[in-house]
């Protein structure tokens, strides 16, 4: 699909040059597929329902100074992938942001067509990690397509740039707070307030992992053969996750997270399940608009013993609001505190699975991700379908995510190809997807006919 017009939007901030990756930024990096000559996987991301009377030049400006704000949106990466890889924020310079016109379809519709197609060519090694369209009806702007490099942009690249066109017809003062820059967070660290904050997070990344090295449902097996994904669309059950959430008044991201809680202690045999999830520092709210700098892996351990769906949800939520508060807003604590851990108990506390909260967030987001292993000839996509991601480098051992939440309900899940085969993936999936919808229809959900 061809762009109606486009922009180039001067953008300057302060730059920095030759640093280190975080620990966050390694390991997805380690994580993704191998894509081109930097080893870093592309995310794409939709929005629709922009705000009403937006003017284009609002949305010019406004991704322009999203892109100025934020330096996640404005680093690059040496081009080879080494163990001191180095990192570049540029100080200024142009965002291209390219428009389309919906021509009387569906705006979402052609904001996924247009996302597809800005996460077909590689990231070069110049380019900005970011890759905006914006999607006309009618010359009105209606909705934004983006295309990411993940470890450098993650997964809330896209709202940081939809706040920022929101925030553009916002009177003025009412603006929220940026993301902590580098520099202010490590006079954050420096102050008494967040070497306190340090301090209790060791402690509590300690606690979680010790009680990991209990609990981990790790399966032994072979030697790695690389990491296999699995992708289960269920067919119209998203509502059943919708009906649950009101019905006991959490979030869909709760809902989530019992019924993969509740899948998992049966598999492990486990009242407990010990979890790592994808997440941010949520204690203080200048961080609530996390990028790759501040994400981290942090432990939970979820009680999934409650017979009641609405109990194992509540508990569920209390458990990771905990691990979002308290974790630390750096990455290499929880390295510190496994290498503690390791220590003092002589074993390798193992999480049962990695949780990707991101995906659960706003249910007007569609999240996708895009690899050259993805099956091409499916349209629509299969009900299930399972691919081998990496055959070099080490995978890990169970995780899941949730990658749509439209009419239907995206399941993805990844694990060691040694441990699981693909149709254990598509049991586990499955299961997953049934625990839901038996508990929607217990909450008195119908499906439609």
């Amino acid at each position: 699909m061809e762009p109606l017009d486009g922009w180039d939007q001067p953008f300057s901030g302060c730059s920095t040059g030759g640093h280190r990756l975080t620990w966050a930024q390694r390991s997805l990096a380690d994580l993704s597929p191998d894509i081109g000559n930097d080893g870093l996987a592309v995310a794409t991301q939709v929005f629709g329902a922009l705000p009403e009377g937006l003017r284009i030049d609002q949305v010019r400006e406004a991704v322009g100074h999203a892109v100025a704000r934020h330096e996640s949106l404005r680093t690059r990466y040496e081009p080879e992938v080494t163990e001191t890889r180095q990192a570049f924020v540029a100080g200024e310079g142009r965002v291209r942001l390219s428009a389309f016109e919906a021509g009387g379809r569906d705006p979402e519709t052609v904001a996924n067509e247009v996302a597809a197609g800005l996460a077909a060519d590689l990231f070069t090694p110049e380019e900005l990690p970011v890759r905006p369209a914006v999607i006309l009806d009618g010359g009105r702007p209606s909705a934004v397509a983006l295309a990411v490099r993940h470890a450098s942009a993650d997964g809330l690249a896209g709202d940081l740039i939809l706040e920022a066109i929101r925030e553009a017809c916002r009177p003025s003062g009412n603006a929220p707070s940026a993301a902590w820059t580098p520099a202010e967070l490590a006079a954050f660290e420096a102050s008494p307030e967040g070497r306190a904050q340090a301090v209790r997070s060791g402690d509590y990344l300690t606690d979680a992992l010790t009680v990991m090295v209990d609990s981990s449902c790790t399966r032994r097996g072979p030697a790695s053969q690389g990491t296999r994904a699995g992708l289960l669309i269920a067919a119209g059950a998203a509502e059943a996750v919708r009906h649950l959430a009101r019905h006991h008044r959490v979030s869909e991201a709760m809902v989530f997270t019992a019924a993969h809680g509740r899948v998992l202690g049966r598999l492990a045999g486990s009242s407990v399940v010990a979890v790592q999830t994808a997440t941010a520092n949520r204690g203080r709210t200048q961080l609530r608009a996390s990028v790759a700098h501040l994400t981290q892996l942090v432990p939970a351990v979820l009680d999934v013993s409650s017979a009641s769906f609405g109990d194992a949800c509540r508990a569920s939520g209390l458990a990771l609001m905990k691990a979002a508060q308290v974790g630390h807003h750096d990455p290499d604590m929880l390295r510190a505190a496994v290498d503690r851990v390791r220590h003092e108990t002589g074993t390798d506390p193992k999480p049962a699975y990695s949780l990707n909260l991101r995906a659960l967030r706003p249910t007007e987001l569609r999240l996708h991700h895009v690899t050259r292993d993805r099956r091409e000839d499916a349209e629509p996509p299969p009900a299930y379908s399972d691919f081998l991601v990496e055959k070099d480098r080490p995978p890990m051992d169970l995780g899941f995510a949730v990658w749509g939440l439209n009419e239907n309900l995206e399941l993805s899940a990844a694990a060691d190809a040694a441990l699981f085969s693909g149709e254990e993936l598509r049991a586990l999936l499955q299961e997953v997807a049934d625990e839901i919808l038996h508990a929607a229809e217990e909450a008195g959900w119908k499906a439609e006919a």
